[in-house]
């Protein structure tokens, strides 16, 4: 995993995705700081949350996505504007190259930025052991899948095969621009990194993706899926200071490499 950020002002090279893992705390008081590279709407979304600490995490990673974003384009994070897909993936207005894709999962985010083509990531924490992982992946999974999940010997195994699937299928459905609206059984992820993901209405726009596992400790799995050819993946650190810094873009130019840190170290 990568030192530091990725120089300003440069796109992720051809045939790369980057992969920015960034912790997320419930502090209202981090939160509210970062308020100011949030759009109005973002902030009145972050209003609407029953918990004070999901509300916290919710504008923290959209306050870290225009941070990522804004470093590669070398644009102030604020100015940013988004438009949707049919199905509500976002992207950013205008001609920008830029794919990016966005997921979280209690207390960490992961986004990634990309240039060649769409890109869908997914993470989910493998401590929601209490929900019916069986039943879930019978009713939704594929057969094949469903029984990779029954065929592990211990609750343990169970839960991160399921979590593994569940990342995998949900990266590639975002990276084709469904998300959840396309059936989970519409994909198969069992059988290697290349699958196509199955519309139900016309051969010809069935898409195929290639996806591939992150790695993330234990308290967390995660995937990212984009285009069916070769590309590789940087993984930039875990460390939300270091990406909060760039909240002073346009009040100090020095870049979070010349500012020495002091005690660094489900989304469409």
């Amino acid at each position: 995993m990568r030192a530091s950020l990725p120089p300003r002002g440069e796109l992720p090279p051809h045939g790369t995705i980057d992969i920015w893992v960034v912790p997320l705390s419930s502090s209202t008081e981090e939160s509210a700081e970062l308020d100011n590279v949030l759009s109005s709407d973002e902030r009145r979304r972050g209003t609407h949350f029953r918990f004070v600490r999901d509300a916290a995490r919710f504008r923290q990673c959209r306050a870290a996505l225009r941070i990522g974003l804004s470093r590669y384009l070398d644009q102030p994070a604020s100015e940013l504007v988004f438009t949707t897909g049919v199905f509500g993936k976002p992207r950013l207005a205008g001609e920008s190259r830029l794919r990016f894709n966005l997921a979280h999962s209690e207390d960490l985010a992961v986004m990634a930025f990309t240039t060649i083509g769409e890109v869908g990531i997914d993470l989910e924490a493998v401590t929601q052991t209490e929900i019916p992982i069986e039943s879930i992946a019978t009713a939704f999974f594929t057969p094949e899948e469903a029984a990779l999940v029954r065929q592990q010997r211990t609750m343990d195994a169970q839960a991160r095969t399921f979590f593994r699937l569940w990342t995998r299928k949900e990266a590639v459905l975002k990276a084709a621009g469904y998300g959840l609206s396309s059936p989970l059984d519409s994909i198969d992820v069992t059988s290697g990194n290349l699958t196509s993901v199955r519309t139900g209405l016309d051969a010809d726009i069935d898409s195929r993706w290639r996806v591939e596992d992150i790695e993330l400790g234990l308290d967390f799995i995660g995937a990212v899926a984009g285009p069916a050819h070769d590309w590789q993946i940087r993984q930039w650190p875990r460390s939300n200071q270091m990406v909060w810094k760039e909240t002073l873009w346009g009040k100090n130019p020095m870049t979070t490499e010349e500012q020495p840190c002091q005690g660094c170290c489900h989304s469409w």
